[in-house]
């Protein structure tokens, strides 16, 4: 979205994308300068074949889309080409006085890239939502008979637009109109001051904090509520006088709620949007010159030369203000402390929940209550507790507050806004905290298998699936016939060392939830796994009967028929779990196999076909109400049985077998030998014994 800092006159105009603040353009005369870097480094602007003033700017997220004179142009990020949108003709811009407003589009809250084009003399509307490519005419539901548009603003995020005019009975009017829906709200707004020229602008924030201006007025609304007056002070103790010819020049807003308004006279005026109050500081910005809240908060004065070259310097806010209110009055609060994250954003999952605190020390004449609000309470839930403690500073009662939130059934986005009831502008820093909540998936969360821990290949390495055992079309069909053998590439950075599994073992992976490098808890849902090169030699110890089903289970060949692509083809989404619901299995439903796991003992597991091989899984978390991310990893499997040892170990196996039993035999013929030998000794010996003694006995 473009912000027009200048509304009148011929001074100096600042067109800022509010998406990217750094990113302007300046313009004053006929010298229109550009920069992408908050003017550090700035060039000459300029539209090739066009030579007119430009009116109005809108940044969207294709390019930029401006209003030169009388004609609308569009300049695309992906052509250097001028793009002439469509549906809104030459005549129409030629005879009638048009502006353009809007913002670009932002994938965070997957809103469209609005620009709106109209007119202050006719009640004529045109919406484009691509961007400014093309327009189409928006019906104003109210009649065009002495009506005046006054003022458009489109929304920082929400696809819906603000409209103020004038009718005849002098009481001005908003409508809100949204964009998506082409539906259109009203309601009246009090103006003390007639049908004067009103201005509207929002704060950039989510929360649709905007302020309405006219010649010598000022209003406020908190998230689209009531308008309120804002009051306009010369000191602390007094309201500021209006000469006549005085009228509020220009007006800008920050991120935080602060407001910057310039006089004709060049005064300046600052306030907060919570105090309710602007006072004037002793500043003086000329026509030549203007200011801006930069992403930080802090207020910038920007003048041109004309030459074309650009000062930039930080106003000191926080000195002029305690100069203008001296003597200074007390901030209402002594400390403000909370635990809020340094990034001031959380991602919340399904399951998910956070709890932040703040603590507000006030002043013993000061409330210590403490103000909460989202700009999206339909994205989460929330639990607020709050104490109260006496403490030792100055006898103030310190209030403590938590809030803890939790998910909602679906995916949003919220800021919730910690803030004291009661501001001061002479409190040094502001103690307000906006906190963005992402109820979606982590950035970092994803899961993990434990995979092998060796690989028998350190490089890429081929193996072949057989004709009869795959599924070409990957749609989970079983005894195709006609096909050749597939060929794979096992890719070892990729899928990593396969996990080894013995052929007849059954099997079922560990899945591990992760946010980066840090374990959540192993997975204990239910999730499925499908060969992602089409094998279908496995099946399932389960079948829907085991199980306990109330109805057919859901299966991959069920899934893939119609399934576009495989890899997106069962997600939480279409997943339905058998045994909700009532009622019992048919005789043929009942032998359905069950083809969901989870890491309880029971259930399923996958059991090996015929063959030993590689298969490559990717497994998917389909459980409904486990977290809002795309939860898949891939994973190898390598089954092998004991016949499948290496051919050498096969070899050296028999051969030692052999060489024992060798061994063995040629030991025990030894033993024989010895044993023979040993007895025809022992044979020898006796029989010689034996004579000797007969020989002596006769010769006695």
């Amino acid at each position: 979205m473009a912000t027009l800092l200048n509304d009148t006159g011929n001074g100096l105009q600042l067109f800022r994308d509010t998406a990217a603040p750094s990113v302007a353009i300046a313009i004053q005369g006929n010298i229109n300068i550009m920069t992408q870097d908050g003017f550090r480094a700035y060039s000459v602007f300029e539209v090739n074949g066009y030579t007119g003033s430009i009116k109005d700017i809108v940044y969207t997220s294709t390019g930029i889309v401006l209003l030169i004179d009388q004609e609308i142009i569009a300049l695309m990020n992906e052509s250097t080409s001028i793009h002439s949108p469509s549906g809104l003709t030459s005549s129409i811009l030629e005879n009638n006085v048009f502006h353009i407003t809007g913002r670009g589009r932002d994938i965070i809250y997957d809103n469209y890239d609005i620009v709106i084009a109209w007119s202050h003399t006719v009640m004529l509307l045109y919406v484009s939502i691509d961007g400014g490519k093309s327009f189409s005419n928006v019906t104003i539901p109210i009649s065009r008979d002495n009506i005046t548009i006054q003022s458009l603003q489109v929304h920082p995020v929400k696809d819906e637009a603000l409209m103020f005019y004038t009718a005849n009975n002098n009481q001005t009017f908003f409508l809100h109109y949204d964009v998506r829906q082409n539906e259109w709200s009203n309601a009246t707004v009090s103006n003390g001051n007639g049908p004067e020229q009103l201005l509207v602008k929002y704060f950039p924030s989510p929360f649709g904090d905007l302020i309405v201006w006219g010649r010598q007025s000022m209003y406020y609304s908190l998230t689209g509520d009531d308008l309120l007056p804002l009051s306009i002070l010369q000191n602390h103790s007094s309201e500021y006088q209006w000469r006549n010819d005085e009228y509020i020049r220009h007006v800008d807003t920050g991120s935080s709620g602060q407001i910057a308004l310039v006089l004709s006279d060049g005064s300046l005026f600052y306030g907060r949007i919570a105090t309710g109050q602007l006072l004037k500081i002793l500043y003086y910005v000329n026509e030549n010159s203007t200011i801006f809240f930069d992403s930080l908060g802090n207020l910038k004065f920007l003048s041109m030369l004309e030459s074309g070259s650009i000062s930039v310097r930080t106003v000191p806010v926080y000195s002029l203000l305690l100069s203008a209110l001296y003597p200074p009055l007390a901030c209402p609060y002594l400390q403000w402390t909370h635990n809020i994250a340094q990034s001031n954003v959380y991602y919340i999952d399904i399951r998910d929940t956070f709890t932040v605190w703040v603590s507000l020390v006030p002043r013993v004449w000061s409330p210590n209550n403490i103000s909460v609000s989202f700009s999206n309470v339909r994205a989460i839930n929330k639990d607020i507790q709050s104490t109260e403690e006496q403490t030792a500073l100055q006898g103030s009662v310190k209030r403590n507050m938590s809030i803890t939130v939790t998910a909602n059934n679906s995916t949003g986005y919220t800021v919730m806004k910690l803030s004291p009831v009661t501001h001061s502008l002479t409190c040094d820093e502001l103690a307000e905290e906006n906190v963005e909540i992402f109820v979606a998936c982590p950035p970092e969360r994803h899961i993990r298998i434990t995979r092998g821990t060796t690989c028998t290949e350190s490089e890429d390495y081929t193996y072949t699936i057989p004709s009869d055992h795959y599924d070409s079309e990957m749609k989970g069909r079983t005894n195709l016939k006609g096909l050749q053998d597939k060929v794979v590439r096992y890719n070892v950075r990729q899928w990593g060392c396969p996990i080894r599994v013995l052929h007849n073992e059954n099997y079922k992976p560990v899945l591990f939830l992760y946010d980066g490098s840090t374990l959540n808890e192993r997975v204990g849902v239910d999730f499925v796994v499908r060969e992602i090169h089409g094998r279908t030699d496995f099946s399932y110890t389960a079948t829907a009967d085991d199980v306990g089903c109330r109805r057919a289970p859901q299966t991959w060949q069920e899934i893939l028929a119609n399934a576009e692509d495989p890899y997106k083809a069962w997600t939480p989404q279409n997943y339905q779990n058998c045994f909700e619901g009532s009622g019992s299995l048919s005789s043929s439903s009942a032998k359905l196999p069950y083809q969901i796991l989870n890491s309880s003992n029971g259930g399923s597991y996958i059991q090996w076909g015929t063959r030993n091989g590689v298969y490559v899984f990717e497994a998917t978390v389909i459980a409904k109400d486990y977290s809002f991310c795309n939860l898949t990893v891939l994973f190898a499997v390598q089954v092998y049985s004991v016949q499948n040892l290496s051919y050498i170990a096969y070899i050296l196996f028999v051969v030692t077998c052999m060489t024992s039993g060798v061994v063995l035999f040629l030991s025990f013929l030894f033993y024989k030998r010895l044993l023979y030998t040993g007895n025809l000794l022992f044979k020898r010996q006796t029989s010689k014994t034996i004579s000797s003694s007969k020989s002596n006995s006769g010769q006695l």
